[in-house]
């Protein structure tokens, strides 16, 4: 299987399989879409995928709008820009939320270094 059918594919399952393009014709104008997406994004299949995932699953507006798209395809690729601001904004999102948590952690485990005793200043009793 290519990875722009595998796209299609999972473009299409994501929206909960859509009779209506359950069928030879709309997989193949699909995977058509899914490569000039893909190129047009300039990320390795992964990446694309996860982005598809985002647009369908994770991002409550664009997943409601592509699900009542009359071609949901053609409405992901003319949206396309728009969808990939969104996603590089919450992967941004993602690693910042990331980085601050490390930040405290550190932070919480100098504090814990700082107030563990030493042998030098613990008592026996």
């Amino acid at each position: 299987m290519t990875d722009s059918m595998r796209a299609a594919q999972r473009f299409w399952n994501l929206l909960d399989r859509p009779p209506e393009f359950n069928n030879e014709e709309s997989g193949r104008a699909w995977a058509l879409i899914m490569a000039e997406c893909q190129g047009e994004a300039e990320m390795d299949i992964d990446t694309f995928l996860e982005f598809i995932r985002h647009c369908c699953k994770t991002h409550a507006y664009s997943a409601e709008y592509l699900r009542n798209a009359r071609d949901p395809a053609v409405t992901f690729k003319r949206n396309l820009s728009t969808l990939l601001k969104r996603f590089k904004s919450f992967k941004a999102a993602l690693a910042a939320k990331a980085d601050r948590e490390s930040k405290l952690t550190k932070k919480a485990d100098r504090k814990e270094v700082l107030h563990t005793p030493t042998k030098f200043n613990q008592v026996e009793v």
